[in-house]
């Protein structure tokens, strides 16, 4: 090998040898057992920045940041001071009115007060700019019985408007029923097919006593429970039919039958009470807008002449 290949190819291992040792002396050292416990300690050490509540309070609105927790602290005090007895009935006809705004009985109760309350101060004011004190205390004392009645009348319309719908739903889904428990269905799959086809508060009640009854509870007591919330005189013989069937063992499809039977029965004699008081009603209107209205048509021209005379 001559000298100059030699020297080559000790050149290229020295080379080799250098690029080598560069590379390892750039690398990372491999991490030790106190290195990495300094990491562990490091990251719980770890300052966190403090939670910022009034950023997420601001992407609330006013109701839900001011008048919410304002109504459940009213609420709160005066469920404490409420019967037991009061608040579950009142429970009962929210549900069936479908609880507006998603209130519960205590929320009601508050905001029965709260309106009073406003209500008192406005007709306090409206009192002092009329007149003087005497009409401030009249003008509260009037304004906040109304509005304290006003919820409640509003919540008895529509308990009645859900009434009239059940009453008027009953037989229909009662005919309903009775085919799919003669075509071979159970009396919940019947019930269910009910809860199915009618969107409407009836449809909603018989989700109720299925759920009821999917949850354990017995038959006779989930019905029983119907007849109580709904206070609708058809859905209480209904519940009870079914409840004495249970009792006795008697067949359920029969049981519906019956009571589709009465049911139309019941719907035909109301609108027959309907139609005899039609005329009765009508008497009103007639009295107060119509008959004037004719008097004068029959009546001017000669009352007129008689102005003309004398």
């Amino acid at each position: 090998m001559s000298t100059i290949s030699l020297i080559t190819v000790i050149g290229a291992l020295v080379a080799a040898v250098g690029a080598a040792v560069t590379v390892l002396a750039f690398k990372a050292p491999a991490p030790t057992d106190a290195d990495r416990a300094v990491e562990r300690l490091d990251a719980y050490a770890r300052v966190e920045p403090p939670l910022n509540l009034s950023a997420a309070e601001a992407t609330l609105s006013f109701r839900e940041r001011v008048l919410q927790p304002f109504v459940r602290q009213v609420a709160g005090m005066i469920g404490n001071r409420t019967p037991e007895a009061a608040i579950a009935q009142l429970q009962r006809t929210l549900v069936l009115a479908g609880r507006p705004l998603g209130l519960s009985a205590g929320e009601f109760l508050a905001i029965r007060y709260i309106v009073a309350g406003l209500g008192l101060l406005l007709g306090g004011l409206l009192g002092l700019a009329v007149g003087g004190l005497t009409y401030a205390m009249i003008g509260g004392a009037v304004i906040a019985l109304i509005a304290y009645l006003i919820p409640k009348l509003l919540l008895g319309s529509r308990v009645k408007r859900a009434r009239r719908e059940i009453r008027l739903s009953l037989p229909d889904a009662m005919d309903l029923m009775s085919v799919c428990v003669e075509s071979g269905l159970t009396f919940e799959g019947a019930m269910g097919k009910v809860a199915d086809r009618y969107h409407n508060r009836l449809g909603l009640e018989f989700a109720q006593v299925l759920s009821e009854i999917r949850l354990g509870r017995q038959r006779r007591d989930a019905m029983a429970n119907l007849g109580d919330r709904t206070s609708v005189d058809e859905v209480i013989s209904f519940s009870q039919a079914v409840i004495q069937s249970d009792a006795l063992g008697t067949g359920i499809a029969r049981v519906l039958r019956i009571q589709s039977e009465e049911l139309r029965r019941k719907r035909r004699q109301r609108a027959q009470e309907q139609g005899a008081k039609a005329s009765l009603k009508m008497l009103f209107p007639m009295v107060l807008f119509i008959f004037p209205a004719l008097w004068i048509v029959l009546l001017g021209p000669a009352v007129l002449l008689l102005l003309k005379e004398f």
